[in-house]
């Protein structure tokens, strides 16, 4: 499930498709980009639409339209530039330029195992652009069992708020651009601190941070199917 058509999201996708046989469900414009640049064929592509419900694998996906925060791209490459990061900085550009849909929408995830487990991936980060009543009414039609979320800049806060709101009885935190953010000389929130702060929002502490290799089990709402 694709969330977007930045690079750092998208750029790899095929290679792990071709590995794992596996299908993509994603926006329309990302789809057509996997299936001229990327080789994919149609029969594993998935195209998501807002609220449509898609079965895939046994998973009930339903889409929905996710407020990435506006990214101007020759902004944020001055602004690696004017750190010193020059070769990072035309590498993005390259990437995003010529190897990415840029500009397709943005959408989250939720998903519904057999099991019955309700996962609801919010994408890259809530941030000041994210429409909360949106994320109060996702709340109220799906039961989030799980949250998936990223946590990048300054905008924790508001990843607190929208865990709130959607009521996970775990919440798992990540960041979506780390390498980026180093790179670009950004001082990175500690992974304590995330956790500390979600935790008192939501009201308990099943909240984790994905590093690289982390996994968990969980148990469907039927409590015979376990889900990792």
């Amino acid at each position: 499930m694709v969330s977007h058509g930045h690079a750092d999201h998208c750029i790899d996708v095929p290679a792990i498709a071709k590995v794992t046989n596996a299908v993509i469900v994603a926006p329309a414009e990302i789809c057509e980009h996997f299936r001229t640049k990327g080789r994919i064929f149609n029969n594993r592509l998935v195209i998501a639409q807002p609220f449509e419900e898609i079965s895939v694998s046994g998973l009930k996906i339903i889409p929905f339209p996710w407020g990435h925060k506006e990214v101007k791209l020759f902004t944020l490459i001055s602004t690696i530039l004017l750190r010193g990061k020059i070769v990072p900085a035309f590498k993005y550009a390259w990437m995003n330029l010529m190897e990415a849909p840029f500009t397709a929408p943005a959408y989250g995830y939720y998903l519904e195992t057999v099991g019955g487990l309700g996962v609801v991936n919010y994408g890259e980060a809530f941030s000041d652009a994210t429409k909360f009543e949106a994320v109060e009414a996702l709340g109220s039609r799906f039961e989030t069992d799980v949250l998936i979320a990223g946590v990048q800049l300054d905008w924790l806060e508001f990843v607190a708020k929208g865990a709130g709101l959607l009521k996970p009885r775990t919440v798992i935190l990540h960041s979506p651009h780390e390498m980026v953010e180093k790179a670009s000389g950004i001082r990175l929130i500690s992974p304590e601190t995330c956790i500390e702060t979600v935790q008192r929002v939501v009201g308990h502490s099943n909240v984790y941070w994905a590093f690289p290799g982390f996994s968990k089990t969980f148990t469907g709402a039927s409590g015979t199917s376990s889900e990792s």
